[in-house]
């Protein structure tokens, strides 16, 4: 199945012309929220990231579906 994963702020990655900020992935079918981060190699722990599946935010645990768009945060902190 696949599934879009678009990317915020500090988890973006670096091409030759400028940041990807949308990637789409092939994961087998049952396949979790945490099977997509691992997939990603994002680095940082589920429970850091604020994972929302249109304006829901979703767990680690959440079962993707084929066709599922999520969207990836960082941790962020400000003053």
């Amino acid at each position: 199945m696949k599934v879009t994963a678009r990317l915020h702020a500090t988890l973006r990655r670096p091409v030759s012309d400028g940041y990807q900020n949308r990637v789409t992935v092939e994961l087998d079918e049952g396949a979790t929220v945490a099977s997509l981060l691992k997939t990603l190699e994002i680095g940082l722990a589920p429970e850091h990231l604020l994972v929302l599946l249109g304006q829901q935010r979703i767990d680690p645990e959440h079962a993707l579906h084929d066709g599922d768009a999520v969207q990836i945060f960082p941790p962020i902190s400000g003053g």
